[in-house]
């Protein structure tokens, strides 16, 4: 099971990082397919750095994290992941919701399952602290 999330883990690492290069290199039709208009270079200057660096960030920790089956990447790439979640729980809330609203908390909900479930299943590392 430890291997699986491995896999799991460096599966959403990669889809994360290559949806980061997208943004940053494609930008239009990257911002386009998350909804988003980037129609100025404030705005495509924006959806490089907030939005491509969410999923860097994302993607950089989930990868490091398999390669060394470190259970706090682990932990940092589930808190910024839960961060984008509870955006979009508050969107909802607050603006409602659409059809399209409901993919991306789907997809992001998944990615905590898998995030949870490597930290649960790889054993403690040397660099984890005791209790963590």
């Amino acid at each position: 099971m430890p291997q699986l999330f491995r896999i799991l883990v460096g599966l959403l690492g990669a889809a994360s990082l290559a949806i980061a290069l997208n943004l940053w290199f494609n930008v239009a039709a990257g911002a386009t397919s998350l909804g988003i208009a980037a129609e100025s270079l404030i705005g495509r200057a924006t959806v490089r750095a907030d939005v491509a660096g969410l999923f860097s960030g994302i993607g950089a920790l989930a990868l490091i994290a398999a390669w060394r089956q470190d259970r706090v990447l682990i932990g940092a790439a589930m808190l910024v992941t839960a961060a984008a979640l509870l955006g979009r729980i508050i969107s909802v809330a607050l603006d409602g919701s659409t059809p399209a609203s409901w993919p991306p908390i789907i997809v992001e909900i998944v990615s905590l399952a898998i995030l949870f479930g490597a930290r649960h299943f790889w054993a403690q590392s040397r660099k984890t602290p005791e209790g963590l």
